[in-house]
This record gives C-alpha cells, sequence and structure tokens, in this order.
C-alpha cells in the first residue's frame, strides 16, 4: 500500500468503530487479505464497548471481514455473510474448471474481489463465501464458467465452516528464503524457482514478491501460479544435525 492508501485504511477502521461505539451497531469491513488484517491488527485503537472479531467462515480462511460489535453482541450478525456452491448443471459435459475460471467468472459480472471471501474448488464445484449484498447477483446472473452452463446455490455456512482445505506437511529445506522453499514445496530447482520470481507468479499474503532471497515468516500465505499456496504454520522449524531445516507448512489441497 502507499501512505495515502494506508491512511485511508486507518481511517475506514478508525470509522467502522467510531459508528459502533456512536450507534451501538455491528459495522464490519469489507473481506480483508492476510496483508490487510495485520495491518489492522496495528491500527485498531481500543474503543470503549467495542469489541473486534473476524470471521470468514472456513475454518482455515485465508480471507477474513472484520466485526465491531457493541457490548450486547458476542458473534457477527450471520446476516451479513452468505456461502454458496457452484457446480456444472450437466456434469458430464463440463470442461476441467479451475480456480482461476470460478473467480474470472465472477469478476466479470463486475463483483469487487474484496465483496468475495475464499473460493474453493473441488471436483469441478467451487464453494465460495460473500457478502450478502452480492447474493442476488450471484444467484441470478452467474450462469456459465469458461463455456460450461453452471448453477448457483445457496447453502448453509455450517456446510463450509468445518471444511479444512489444507494439509500439513513437513518440508526439508537449507533456509527460509523464499525461492529455496518454493523449490523444496513444489519440488523445482532453484533456476526454476528463481524465474518464477522474474516472470511475477509468487505471491505472499497476496502481494507480488519479486526478491527470491526474502526471508518467510510464519503465518506467511505463499502462492505459486498454476502451482498453488501454502501457509507457513506458526512451529519453529527443526534444525537437522546437517544444519538443513524441516518446515511445517499447511498445503492447500
Amino acid at each position: 500500500m502507499t501512505d495515502r492508501e494506508l491512511q485511508l485504511f486507518r481511517n475506514r477502521l478508525s470509522d467502522l468503530a467510531g459508528q459502533c461505539e456512536d450507534r451501538n451497531i455491528a459495522t464490519h469491513t469489507h473481506f480483508l487479505t492476510v496483508e490487510e488484517q495485520r495491518l489492522a491488527e496495528q491500527f485498531i485503537l481500543n474503543v470503549d464497548g467495542v469489541h473486534v472479531i473476524s470471521d470468514g467462515v472456513f475454518c482455515d480462511a485465508e480471507r477474513k471481514l472484520l466485526f465491531f460489535l457493541p457490548s450486547y453482541l458476542e458473534e457477527a450478525p450471520a446476516e451479513e455473510i452468505a456461502c454458496f456452491r457452484i457446480e456444472p448443471r450437466a456434469a458430464k459435459f463440463a470442461e476441467a474448471l479451475s480456480h482461476r475460471d470460478f473467480l474470472g467468472a465472477l469478476m466479470g459480472l463486475g463483483i469487487k474481489r474484496e465483496m468475495l471471501g475464499d473460493l474453493a474448488v473441488t471436483e469441478n464445484c467451487a464453494q465460495l463465501v460473500a457478502l450478502s449484498a452480492v447474493r442476488e447477483v450471484l444467484l441470478r446472473e452467474l450462469t456459465e464458467v469458461k463455456h460450461t452452463k453452471v448453477r448457483v446455490i445457496e447453502i448453509d455456512r455450517d456446510e463450509l465452516s468445518a471444511v479444512r482445505r489444507t494439509e500439513i506437511r513437513s518440508v526439508n529445506a537449507a533456509s527460509m528464503r523464499a525461492d529455496v522453499l518454493i523449490a523444496a514445496v513444489w519440488r523445482l530447482s532453484r533456476t526454476q524457482a528463481k524465474e518464477s520470481f522474474a516472470r511475477g507468479e509468487v505471491f505472499r499474503n497476496g502481494i507480488e514478491l519479486s526478491n527470491p532471497s526474502a526471508e518467510l515468516k510464519a503465518e506467511d500465505f505463499v502462492s505459486l501460479r498454476g502451482k498453488g499456496k501454502f501457509k507457513l504454520c506458526g512451529t519453529e522449524a527443526r534444525v537437522t544435525k546437517s544444519g538443513r531445516l524441516y518446515v511445517d507448512i499447511a498445503y492447500y489441497i
């Protein structure tokens, strides 16, 4: 973010907290990226009678809403979030659909990314978390992904809240450098890993990472376009006698 963007973000959080305090009602942000969530932790000031919680529905959600709640509320208002399943109308004749295909179709409706939470794709179907404000657009206008006709079905959040989309893996690597870990996770050569940075294919916490030597830290989300995504677990890396590391990651499957 630029300095101006940071200030606007800080002001928006302050406004939401103030509205909650003055009007004694729940307020919330749009879906925040991991980086925005980290910034929010730094910017949010203590406000009397207001407590803050986050919600992304999925148990391992990446994008989350931040709710500012008055003292009489313990949980975020359920009606602010809607959950959906998007599936081909004729599975037998459907194309192979990827995360990018589903997200592209959603963006094609004119929906801003900040209105949408996590999107999980399994067996050619997508599960989606979104703000209720875009419910009608999704149900009415999302009829096709690529050239495949689809239907959108609103589902109960309980169908998603227990869904875990990651598996814990232990990766052997020489260091915590981004290029080293990417090469280890996806079994690439160091040259191949470095080339992916040059092509702009590596992202950390939703922001393009151009420096292959950058040190990754616990809780960082790392994605490689066309390959997948992982999150560094909060546990310390284990050091072998030869000085190499065993790093635990949560790999998105």
